[in-house]
């Protein structure tokens, strides 16, 4: 009876969340936000006397008093406080999400989910959270940019944003995981398949337009290979060419492994430290091993800056993926080539479209997952005369313009 209850009162309202709230600062929270007088309190608890019903104008809201993480109204004391402390280590916040991955999955029944317009009735609505998110952080001075929706899976992105306001987000944010045309996917393995991916990519930047895109997690889930250079190189040019993503994070840089075979099989972390807690139980010299996916990682760190703009590339190669980057002061060139070929090399060359002089600073680095060769430097070679790319490879091509 008192589940039924709770499942008739949520389906027919927005739930706003409250964490770890006392009863009278909730009815308060909540009077504020519907603009009432009189908030009727019901007697439906659940079976840990930590979740509440707040009722108003014939709907309802769950009121949850453990969960802070999610709490709208709890969370604004509790980031008040957290700024305080990035503020007084000499960090401050850049971006907050209201909540992470709200599309994940809920099959052990522990996990809080928000849904999305009248297909999701039955969850708590993402965008009026989004809302009341919006108007509880308009009291936070120097509140840092909102973003979101951050599902799980790009599949799901487009329900999600179309049933909130984008007005409400500085920026839009989503997890590569879950989508792609899986026809399409290599060995049946998504992370080797960014490729799979380009249409939905293409379709989040038409939805978002002109407000900044973010990707804001990926990981293999698969033990670790030597393509995974490539793999993580491909899904990083290929939100950034075809998402239009200005920022790309990765899961994770580092990973923690309490046993040995785990650590050998990989598959978290792009270092994969062992036994974190004490050397004693390390079976390698340094106690990390670093994984293939760090040098594809690189290619887009070692040169490209925050700050740094993509630029415009124009090319017409097979299985082959290209992105270049500017300095602000329109001076420095990183441009990243991905060879996804399994069959394949490729011998290309550059050509400056633009009128400035290419200066005789050049780097060109390159790794090589066929031969396990991570991130060599190329001496002798000209990449405005030739450049080969190998099989399953990444290369970076680093200039300078002439200061005249």
């Amino acid at each position: 009876k008192l589940r039924s209850a709770k499942r008739e009162a949520l389906r027919n309202s927005s739930c706003i969340q409250v964490g770890r709230l006392e009863l009278n600062e909730a009815i308060k929270a909540l009077e504020k936000i519907v603009g009432q007088e009189t908030v009727e309190v019901s007697d439906l608890l659940n079976e840990t006397n930590s979740s509440l019903v707040l009722g108003i104008s014939g709907k309802w809201y769950e009121c949850d008093l453990n969960l802070g993480l999610v709490g709208i109204f709890e969370t604004i004391d509790d980031f008040e406080k957290a700024k305080k402390a990035y503020q007084e280590a000499d960090m401050s916040p850049d971006y907050l999400s209201m909540m992470n991955e709200p599309d994940g999955d809920n099959s052990a029944g522990t996990k809080i989910r928000l849904g999305y317009g009248i297909d999701d009735s039955q969850k708590a609505n993402y965008g009026k959270a989004l809302e009341a998110t919006y108007e509880a952080f308009k009291e936070v001075s120097d509140r840092p940019k909102l973003i979101g929706p951050e599902v799980l899976g790009i599949g799901t992105f487009s329900n999600y944003y179309r049933d909130l306001n984008p007005d409400l987000l500085d920026a839009a944010a989503f997890h590569c995981y879950h989508g792609g045309k899986t026809s399409d996917y290599k060995d049946n393995d998504r992370y080797s398949s960014a490729h799979a991916f380009k249409t939905e990519f293409q379709n989040i930047a038409r939805q978002v337009g002109n407000k900044s895109i973010m990707m804001t997690e990926n990981c293999s889930y698969h033990p670790s290979v030597p393509e995974d250079a490539v793999n993580i190189a491909h899904f990083i040019s290929n939100s950034f060419r075809y998402a239009n993503a200005t920022v790309y994070l990765h899961w994770a840089l580092l990973w923690g492994y309490a046993d040995a075979d785990e650590l050998k099989k990989g598959g978290d972390g792009c270092i994969a430290v062992e036994w974190p807690w004490s050397s004693s139980r390390w079976t390698t010299e340094k106690g990390y091993v670093v994984r293939s996916e760090f040098y594809g990682l690189k290619h887009f760190t070692k040169y490209v800056k925050p700050g740094w703009r993509r630029i415009g590339v124009d090319y017409e190669l097979k299985k082959v993926e290209v992105v270049a980057f500017q300095d602000p002061d329109e001076y420095q060139i990183a441009v990243v080539l991905v060879n996804y070929s399994e069959q394949e090399e490729k011998t290309v060359r550059l050509k400056n479209i633009g009128s400035k002089e290419v200066s005789s600073i050049r780097k060109v680095i390159q790794t090589d997952t066929q031969k396990e060769s991570w991130y060599q430097e190329l001496k002798n070679t000209d990449p405005f005369v030739e450049l080969v790319l190998p099989k399953m490879s990444v290369t970076t091509v680093y200039f300078k313009f002439k200061t005249n």
